[in-house]
């Protein structure tokens, strides 16, 4: 799915150890790296609410 939007947005650095949980909602920009890329794991889980 992709969606292009406007407006301001808000940066949330992710650490070694920690995970971050999306709704669908909530719109991310995958693949972005700080420094240097890095290989990270990824899981999607759909659930029906």
């Amino acid at each position: 799915d992709f969606l292009p939007l406007e407006g301001a947005g808000e940066f949330l650095e992710l650490t070694a150890g920690t995970f971050m949980i999306l709704g669908p909602q909530d719109a991310h920009m995958p693949g972005m790296a700080i420094a240097e890329p890095t290989p990270v794991k990824k899981v999607v889980v759909k659930v029906l609410i």
